[in-house]
């Protein structure tokens, strides 16, 4: 009689060789973009980051292959990934549902639309504030742009060098934005967004501005605007022009300037909430019209929140700001004041901003007045000035210089010589931090604050000091005062 084995590996091996044998076949022949997909989705019920499961096991580099559908992994890994996520090995060796080999893309085609969704999402958040959530959202398209569309994947770069660009991190930025000027250049696709590559060229703008690449941030902002059709946003347009104006400034192009600030202003002043909201809802119809529904979406988002963006505020706050004093520098104290005046009205509308653009508003109001010899409107403006800087403590030190400058200049008017002469020395200790920029507008200030004290002086009988402080505002206004002239 035979001898039967108490080894249970000995019982039955014929069915276990064979099971093997088949999951073995089937992982063979089964779809990996499928297949990582199913890994992630199990992943993402479990709440468990990459990092987690793959700890102790491989890297997470391995497991993000996995889930993208680049690497096929091997049957005990498979084995090991579904225990740790509460799942069989067949649940994600089954066949895809459906008579046809193709409808294995199904599940490939739910997750390019669960990533589209998350572009959506993260572009919301991006309307409302750079937040790190609409940044996790990006880190998590980024890891199946693959699976998107030419136009989606300039969009995902928008997006992200927005994000970067309202965080201040300029080369990140200006990295993106060129990779989503590249997708949206090789793009064949009949883009329902015509206007992303102004976008682009808005975002570039911003970014070259602010590394101090002032012509070549002009190019960008003007190619946005060839780039706009007439049916484009007025909000981008106007946004446009105010970054071409601001560029027309720092280059002291100041007439160029001064047209650019009043198109977008205009510009601005027409396009009202009611308008926007119109603008957006227009947009979403034709959007549903075309079957983009999820894009649709957005924009009937937009319509309904148009009250609670304030992105074009602040662009609007500060191109007045720009406006007005370049209308004080011209000597056109009324309109200055009108536009400086709709500044300081735009601060109650700006909840949590830097409140250096209110203290602005306030010190060219000061200055207006001043120079109208309104003394005692300037002087409850300057004192509003002074409480606010006492609370904020802005930074800006070409704003605190020009602030000192009319304290000083309101003080003499005053009789107060010793206060003046105080006002008049902080104002030549801040402006001379910055004189040696690239932008005019500190040597600009410094040369006037040196003639207002010279001929100050003069009026106090400092003969020596005045010609001193007059030779060098005639030095800096001449630009043989600077350093390296």
């Amino acid at each position: 009689m035979p001898v039967k084995s108490n080894n249970p590996e000995n019982a039955n091996p014929q069915p276990a060789q064979k099971d093997s044998a088949s999951r073995h076949q089937q992982l063979k022949s089964i779809n990996l973009e499928v297949l990582g997909e199913r890994i992630r989705r199990a992943r993402v019920e479990k709440k468990i980051s990459q990092r987690d499961l793959s700890s102790g096991l491989f890297t997470s580099a391995y497991l993000s292959s996995l889930e993208l559908g680049k690497t096929r992994p091997t049957l005990n890994t498979l084995d090991q990934l579904a225990n740790l996520l509460g799942k069989s090995t067949d649940y994600f060796l089954r066949p895809p549902s459906g008579q046809n080999l193709d409808d294995a893309l199904d599940e490939e085609q739910a997750r390019a639309l669960e990533l589209r969704q998350s572009l959506l999402a993260a572009q919301v958040y991006l309307e409302h504030a750079p937040n790190e959530q609409a940044f996790q959202i990006l880190e998590q398209v980024g890891l199946g742009l693959s699976r998107l569309s030419q136009p989606d994947r300039a969009r995902y770069h928008y997006l992200l060098g927005k994000y970067h660009n309202q965080n201040g991190n300029t080369q990140e930025a200006l990295q993106a934005l060129q990779e989503a000027q590249q997708y949206q250049g090789e793009s064949d696709y009949n883009n329902p967004e015509p206007e992303l590559a102004a976008l682009i060229e808005y975002e570039l703008g911003e970014a070259t501005t602010r590394s101090r690449q002032v012509m070549s941030a002009l190019n960008h902002y003007t190619q946005g605007l060839e780039a706009l059709s007439n049916s484009s946003s007025p909000n981008l347009r106007w946004k446009l022009l105010a970054g071409a104006a601001n560029c027309y400034r720092l280059l002291n192009d100041l007439e160029q300037a001064q047209d650019y600030f009043q198109k977008a202003l205009d510009l601005a002043e027409k396009n009202n909430h009611a308008q926007q909201a119109d603008y957006f809802y227009k947009r979403a119809t034709t959007l549903s019209e075309q079957g983009d529904f999820q894009r649709a979406s957005l924009y009937f988002g937009r319509s309904i929140q148009i009250y609670e963006l304030k992105e074009e505020q602040v662009i609007l706050q500060k191109t007045c700001l720009s406006l007005a004093q370049l209308q004080v520098q011209a000597k056109d104290y009324d309109q200055a004041g009108e536009v400086a005046h709709l500044a300081l009205s735009l601060t109650g509308e700006i909840k949590g901003e830097d409140r250096c653009q209110e203290l602005n508003a306030l010190v060219l109001l000061a200055t207006i007045h001043h120079r109208k010899n309104d003394l005692q409107v300037a002087s409850e403006f300057l004192d509003r000035a002074s409480r606010l800087q006492e609370e904020a403590s802005c930074q800006d030190t070409a704003l605190l210089g020009q602030y000192y400058q009319v304290a000083a200049e309101l003080k003499a008017d005053q009789g107060q010589q010793q206060a003046s002469e105080d006002f008049y020395q902080k104002a030549i200790e801040t402006l001379t931090q910055i004189e040696n920029g690239e932008d005019l507008t500190p040597v600009r200030l410094l040369a006037e604050v040196y003639y207002s004290y010279g001929r100050r002086l003069k009026d106090w009988n400092d003969t020596q000091k005045s010609l001193d402080l007059m030779e060098r505002a005639y030095r800096l206004s001449t630009g043989k005062g600077r350093s390296g002239s």
